[in-house]
């Protein structure tokens, strides 16, 4: 039986002692700064309260009481403010203003959406009915109603954004600066990419520290 040289035993001693030096600093940091969230989906918080037979508001308060610290809220898109989603739509009027940020940003060239301002809201036209499906799924931010339910409830507010092909720094600026207004103190991206491609990552950087927005990824999720 070959035996083991003792270059190697001893190499093996300081490895393991190495790693242990290296486990204990990060647990001696961990155990004095511990800091844990529950962040809940305002979709399952909705489900909760339709369970209960509350408000949603009363069922951010027992979810606060149970110990969840945060709601994070997915960005809207057209397609779930609109009354329909044919080339001939209506905006309601508490929403106008999204609606035009985000069709600055990133939805169809604004000449391709005629419309007038009337009783009911923003009554227009998409005039390619071939970007109807783009013009559906255009990000407008965070729900401003279920923001102020959020933040009345004593949670913090994590706003979930997702990348879009379309967006240069000012928007991705634009897109976090628009849900620090709102109340949220966090960001977490919606799908595997985070807001900006790689000319307009700095951008993001920059605003979550211009906005004193904590950058959050998941670690489980149940």
């Amino acid at each position: 039986m070959n035996r083991v040289p003792l270059w190697g035993v001893l190499a093996g001693i300081v490895a393991v002692f190495v790693a242990m030096v290296s486990l204990g600093y990060r647990y001696s940091v961990e155990q004095s700064n511990r800091a844990v969230g529950i962040m809940v989906e305002m979709p399952t918080v909705r489900a909760f309260a339709h369970a209960e037979g509350v408000s949603v508001a009363e069922a951010l308060a027992r979810l606060q009481s149970a110990g969840a610290t945060g709601v994070a809220l997915q960005e809207q898109t057209v397609r779930q403010i609109m009354p329909n989603t044919g080339t001939q739509f209506v905006v309601p009027s508490n929403d106008i203003d999204r609606f035009e940020r985000g069709m600055r940003r990133n939805g169809p060239p604004i000449g391709q959406v005629r419309g007038v301002q009337g009783e009911g809201g923003f009554n227009g036209t998409l005039l390619d009915s071939d970007d109807l499906d783009l013009f559906l799924n255009t990000p407008i931010g965070i729900d401003p109603d279920e923001a102020k339910l959020v933040t009345n409830a004593g949670l913090e507010l994590i706003a979930r954004h997702s990348n879009q092909a379309g967006y240069n720094a000012a928007d991705v600026r634009d897109v976090l600066a628009e849900s620090k207004a709102l109340g949220a103190t966090a960001y977490l991206p919606a799908g595997d990419a985070v807001l900006g491609y790689r000319t307009a990552q700095n951008a993001t950087i920059q605003a979550l520290q211009e906005n004193n927005l904590y950058y959050l990824t998941t670690e489980f999720s149940v």
